[in-house]
């Protein structure tokens, strides 16, 4: 079992976000996928959307962050675990660029 890498992405805040982990061979399913974010485990919710992995999507599984902020740069890791415990496991590191911000001052 192996999974294609990750790939590290920079993007701006308020982007919309997709990782793909694509596991192999796609015939062999898992019996767990799951996504972490520096360690920790996330749970599906508005801000993550997880989209399991099926043989019809080509072996893929994703996780979809609708909009990142600066808050969200982090590692972020595709865990796949099979049957007699082979684990495979990818990671990647994001980076959300914010927005600057200008501060006008003025002279009266």
């Amino acid at each position: 079992m192996r999974a294609q890498p990750l790939i590290d992405q920079s993007v701006r805040q308020e982007s919309h976000v997709v990782l793909e982990c694509q596991l192999q061979p796609v015939d062999r399913r898992p019996d767990s996928v799951r996504w972490f974010c520096n360690g920790n485990e996330l749970i599906p919710s508005p801000d993550y959307l997880i989209t399991p992995w099926s043989v019809d999507s080509g072996g893929l599984c994703r996780l979809t962050i609708a909009d990142v902020f600066p808050e969200d740069s982090a590692s972020y890791s595709c865990v796949a675990v099979y049957a007699g415990g082979q684990t495979v496991t990818t990671t990647m590191t994001l980076t959300v660029i914010g927005q600057s911000s200008h501060v006008l001052l003025l002279n009266y």
